[in-house]
């Protein structure tokens, strides 16, 4: 029994002691699920189920420390409505999306693990029927906390658990309106790097 436990530990450690090392052109693309929410001035809210899709694109200017430019964008369809904190709308052929480019950081830890924040200019747009809103450009954020396999040399496949914050205005008859959104997802990850 002792020696079976030994020879586990003993492969355990050489497992973790063969880690790749992450230097040189960098690709993460990243699909996901997870909740939305979107606030509108206090007086609308949308929520609900949400897909979510990131793509990175970066280099590592030095091993394990990636920095990248990104896309990503997140989209409830038919979210739950809900008027002055208490009215609870359901909606059909509705989609509000958050769409945003930015650039960011990646750290990878040992045995994998990485850390990963972007900051974002970040766009929304509201699409009801025939009817589309669109918000000015505002700031958003990216975080991320991650585990990756690899699967060959050079690709690793993971799971990730991610959150973007983004805040901007829209401008509707010359009034201004603060939109406040959150994306709270698990998502896939193939990295290539």
């Amino acid at each position: 029994m002792k020696r079976a436990f030994l020879i586990v530990l003993t492969a355990f450690v050489s497992l973790l002691a063969s880690e790749h090392s992450h230097a040189g052109f960098y690709l993460r693309m990243q699909p996901g699920i997870g909740i939305g929410y979107a606030n509108f001035e206090d007086l609308v809210e949308a929520s609900g189920g949400s897909g979510a899709f990131s793509l990175h694109l970066g280099y590592a200017p030095v091993e394990n420390f990636i920095v990248f430019g990104k896309f990503s964008s997140n989209s409830i369809t038919n979210p739950t409505l809900t008027l002055a904190g208490s009215v609870n709308i359901a909606t059909d052929n509705t989609q509000y999306t958050v769409n945003a480019f930015g650039a960011g950081v990646t750290y990878y830890l040992p045995v994998n693990f990485y850390l990963t924040g972007s900051i974002d200019i970040a766009t929304s747009k509201l699409k009801m029927g025939d009817l589309e809103l669109d918000s000015d450009p505002g700031i958003g954020m990216e975080l991320s906390l991650g585990k990756e396999w690899y699967v060959s040399g050079k690709w690793g496949l993971g799971l990730a658990l991610l959150t973007q914050f983004s805040k901007m205005e829209s401008k509707e008859d010359d009034v201004t309106y603060d939109l406040g959104n959150v994306f709270i997802g698990l998502m896939f990850s193939a990295t290539y790097n």
